[in-house]
């Protein structure tokens, strides 16, 4: 589960998933890392996590650009805003970021069987390699 951080002025949001497990899922089941609303036809994209140089989260999604430097290496993004008041900040993260957290939330949740799956699919394939 995501987690908020407000320091000064920057909002941390660190992911409950590692940004290399993050990017395993990007390389091999990229699909898995959007979230869609509507059946059918009706089916529409609106929420993606992904990984990249330069991090953003908005109702769009999250990119996350770094890593604790902890052993558990989550995925961040920091975000540097001025605008934070220094009352109710609550509300203001609500406001400001709290939908996405909450697609974020959702997407993680499916996120670990999905890792366990793509490392079994990996040994699997690496137990019929022999190099001679």
């Amino acid at each position: 589960m995501a987690k908020i951080n407000v320091i000064g002025n920057a909002i941390v949001v660190t992911s409950g998933i590692s940004l290399e497990a993050i990017k395993l899922v990007e390389k091999y089941r990229p699909q898995n890392l959007t979230l869609f609303e509507g059946e059918g036809d009706k089916k529409q994209a609106v929420f993606k996590v992904s990984t990249g140089t330069s991090g953003s989260i908005s109702k769009f999604g999250v990119v996350f650009d770094s890593a604790t430097r902890d052993a558990d290496k989550l995925a961040i993004v920091t975000i540097v805003d001025g605008n934070i008041p220094a009352e109710k900040i609550d509300q203001y993260l609500i406001d400001k970021i709290g939908t996405s957290i909450i697609k974020l939330n959702q997407l993680e949740a499916g996120l670990p069987a999905i890792i366990e799956e793509i490392k079994a699919e990996q040994e699997a394939i690496l137990s019929n390699i022999t190099i001679g």
